[in-house]
């Protein structure tokens, strides 16, 4: 389980990138 991957992902999703 690759933390930083969930982290960005949440991350792009909130900023709608």
């Amino acid at each position: 389980m690759d933390l930083w991957g969930v982290f960005f992902s949440l991350l792009m999703g909130i900023l709608g990138f």
